[in-house]
This record gives C-alpha cells, structure tokens and sequence, in this order.
C-alpha cells in the first residue's frame, strides 16, 4: 500500500495553555485488491486539542473523519507477484 497526503489549510483558536484546531487533508492509498490496483481517496479533517507543556504545545486528542472514494486503476501493466501480496 502507497499513501500520498495533500495537506491544506488548519485553523487554530488559541485559549491561554490550551487550543483547537481543525486541519485538512486529501488522502490517496493505492493497493491491490483481487488482483487489480484500486485507488482509494478520502477527504480527510483533524480535530485537534493542544494542551502547552512548559514552552510547547502538545497534541492530546485527535479525532479523524473522512469521506471515502475507491476506484479501480487500468493502464498500469501487469501486477508483480509481490503487487499481489
């Protein structure tokens, strides 16, 4: 399985020691199933909670929701044995 991440834009709403945020991202896996290569692509956002630890800010909780979108590839020859795995 390949992965490919486009991120976009992230908001953050700061509070004292503590923030939100919200990040965005396309996400692309190619793989193989019964023998063919398939392209799965979500939409993909992050929930993010940040707490700060002395002069960082940590990441605590993260919640992922996406939009799932599978497609089947040609055109790309055929598949090695280890393609099949």
């Amino acid at each position: 399985m390949t992965a490919y991440h486009i991120n976009g834009q992230q908001t953050v709403e700061l509070r004292g020691d503590t923030a939100t945020g919200v990040s965005d991202s396309l996400v692309a896996l190619i793989g193989v199933e019964n023998g063919k290569r398939i392209k799965n692509t979500s939409g993909v956002y992050y929930n993010d909670e940040y707490v700060r630890r002395g002069n960082a800010m940590s990441k605590r909780f993260a919640c992922t929701c996406f939009v799932p979108d599978t497609q089947v590839l040609s055109g790309f020859g055929d598949l090695s044995a280890s393609d099949r795995a």
